[in-house]
């Protein structure tokens, strides 16, 4: 029976590392706030992918892009009203499902938990 338990703990260990792996994969991408989908929890935001279709006018509307090795940008919204992409960093920590953000400065700009995250949809909150 011991071995048996070992065994079991091995494999939900190992493939609770692949799925970390695997959700790092699919966050390589530009997603974009999706806010027409509404969620049924307060603070859960839904973000597409770039290209899932055309979004409708909005006065803001947050970006994120990351990409390898812990580059990113990410939609700033200036005190003028302008927005322009900024260049920033990330960190994912598997263990919290928490991405990190922080800008060149290496000031922490977005904590971001991972709620849900598939090929075109990542269900996020802001902290």
């Amino acid at each position: 029976m011991r071995p048996l338990f070992i065994s079991l703990l091995l494999i939900i260990g190992f493939n609770t590392a692949i799925f970390a792996q695997l959700n790092e994969k699919l966050l390589l991408n530009k997603w974009v706030d999706s806010r027409e989908e509404l969620t049924e929890i307060k603070g859960q935001k839904i973000f597409r992918l770039s290209d899932y279709k055309d979004f409708p006018p909005s006065r803001f509307r947050q970006v994120f892009e990351f990409k390898k090795d812990g580059i990113c940008s990410f939609l700033f919204l200036s005190p003028t009203d302008g927005h322009y992409m900024k260049a920033g960093a990330w960190t994912y920590d598997t263990s919290t499902s928490l991405i990190t953000i922080t800008d060149e400065d290496g000031k922490e700009v977005y904590s971001i938990e991972v709620i849900e995250l598939n090929k075109d949809k990542f269900v996020l909150v802001l902290h």
